[in-house]
């Protein structure tokens, strides 16, 4: 499935969605936080964090880049 995103540094990229109905954990000050999303493979650059994502359905998600 295309998925594409808008990143500040990078800019609009599409990709495929790569893995579905993920779940991570992220830590918010301390406390645990299971986050639900998918992956894609869409060009990501430092600084793209934040920016919307969406699907060729009507989901969408915000980035988090991996540092």
């Amino acid at each position: 499935m295309p998925a594409c995103k808008s990143g500040s540094t990078s800019g609009w990229t599409c990709g495929v969605v790569t893995a579905d109905k993920v779940t991570e954990s992220v830590n918010d000050n301390g406390e645990l936080l299971d986050v639900y999303g998918f992956h894609f493979s869409a060009f990501l650059l430092s600084g793209d964090s934040g920016g919307p994502s969406c699907l060729a359905t009507t989901r969408s998600a915000w980035i988090r880049t991996a540092t």
